[in-house]
């Protein structure tokens, strides 16, 4: 009886190995690589995903070369994924009927990895993970349709519940800290044409086609400032609608740079507790601020300082 059933398994373990050595082996990459671009590409009309290289190997599925870019703007991607690895929790998927995958990436420079669950209906999907060190000054494509540039080491951690092929209609949240960073300001405020910044925080939230933003914090050798606020998504990403208020901090070392002794003295005057509130409206692509000092809106003295 040891004998037979001893054969028996060895029987089945010698099937299951060459059936996973056949589809090793015969695994349709070319096929299934186009069928999972053209499953992407129908999230977001307006975007175009490319993969260069799918395989399946012992550790798992594992894409190559993952291009998202613009439709009118192919050559210069959004976001590249230089490698990503996709293997089934197997030590969870005995225990529940839910498709539970891990996956780690190589984006941007910096390392995306966490865990993802299809539920039953094959639609909604909950995913959570942690990112570290994403260089945003790579997401070249980004910057070039903002006109405008920025940089900074992206780490975080963050979790979504909802339609995979409708993100955003689902439930989202980041916790994003950015280090070393900098980004182009559209106009001079305060004598910067970029803010250089050593650190910066935000809670993001999205729910129902609008992203809030909390406890938004940025500190600079020069100024410090808090914010929160909402964009409200349009289906053109840059036609987002920008509804930001805060204030900024400026330091003793940013005043004395602008040379103006006068224009110095207005500015502090129009201070509210060493601070100065503004507010960030219009859209995405074209961003207007206004400040508000001791006495109403002082655009005209920003920028004069500006100068």
């Amino acid at each position: 009886m040891i004998h037979r059933i001893a054969s028996a398994l060895g029987y089945l373990l010698y099937t299951g190995v060459v059936l996973l050595a056949l589809l090793w082996f015969l695994f349709p990459a070319d096929s299934v690589r186009l069928w999972v671009e053209a499953q992407l590409d129908q999230i977001n009309p307006s975007l175009a995903w490319r993969i260069q290289d799918l395989q399946l190997t012992p550790m798992g599925l594992v894409a190559a070369d993952i291009n998202i870019t613009g439709r009118d703007q192919l050559h210069t991607p959004f976001v590249q994924v230089d490698r990503l690895r996709i293997r089934p929790d197997l030590m969870k998927l005995l225990r529940t009927n839910e498709t539970l995958l891990l996956y780690q990436a190589k984006v941007l420079g910096g390392t995306v990895w966490g865990r993802a669950a299809l539920t039953g209906n094959r639609v909604d999907v909950t995913c959570s993970g942690t990112l570290k060190d994403v260089q945003i000054d790579r997401m070249k494509g980004v910057w070039q349709v903002l006109g405008r540039s920025a940089s900074g080491g992206l780490s975080g951690r963050f979790s979504f519940q909802g339609p995979w092929r409708r993100p955003t209609q689902g439930c989202l949240r980041v916790d994003l800290v950015v280090t070393h960073g900098a980004i182009d300001l559209q106009q001079p405020v305060l004598g910067l044409e970029q803010l250089e910044f050593s650190r910066a925080v935000a809670v993001v939230s999205l729910r129902n086609r609008v992203v809030t933003v909390k406890q938004g914090k940025v500190e600079s050798r020069l100024l410090s400032g808090e914010y929160e606020g909402t964009v409200i998504l349009s289906p053109y990403f840059l036609e987002s609608v920008l509804r930001i208020q805060g204030f900024l901090e400026p330091r003793p070392e940013l005043l004395s740079g602008l040379h103006d002794e006068m224009m110095v003295s207005l500015i502090r005057k129009q201070l509210r507790d060493g601070k100065l509130p503004f507010t960030v409206s219009g859209t995405v692509l074209n961003p207007g601020i206004l400040f508000k000092g001791t006495s109403g809106v002082i655009d005209g003295i920003i920028q004069r300082g500006a100068r």
